[in-house]
């Protein structure tokens, strides 16, 4: 076996916290093995956990080789808490959750995910967060 190839990844941020607190939140998704941080850029999602969940799934539509140098910087990811007067230092204002479906498999196929899109937000979540597209660079 060569290659793994990812087909979903599904993110859950759960808040610690009571509903109805305003706390917006950006997670982006990442390839860390590009050297440029532009070029390894996956997707944004913008949300807030003012209903103290938010659930979305990440489709790569990538495989990464076994053998890879970088293997375990191939998926990242990070977020930014936008509001600084929210919690002390050092509280876990959050926890985060995820499940992926995954093949391993010995070929690099072309055509594995026809149609789905790169990012979808749970139905349950699409009235408090939004996708924000990540820009292919032009050479």
């Amino acid at each position: 076996m060569n290659y793994v190839h990812l087909g979903g990844i599904q993110i859950l941020v759960k808040s610690t916290f009571k509903e109805g607190i305003n706390c917006p939140i950006v997670i982006n998704l990442s390839n860390e093995r590009f050297i440029n941080a532009r070029e390894g850029n996956l997707g944004i999602v913008e949300g807030n956990l003012a209903y103290t969940m938010l659930l979305f799934t990440y489709y790569p539509k990538y495989c990464i080789s076994l053998k890879d140098a970088d293997f375990n910087d191939a998926l990242s990811l990070n977020f930014q808490i936008k509001r600084k007067d929210l919690f002390k230092p050092g509280n876990h204002i959050m926890s985060i959750y995820y499940q992926a479906l995954y093949t391993v498999t010995n070929s690099n196929y072309e055509k594995v995910y026809k149609n789905k899109g790169m990012i979808e937000i749970d139905q349950e979540c699409s009235g408090i967060a939004r996708i924000v597209k990540a820009k292919v660079q032009q050479a």
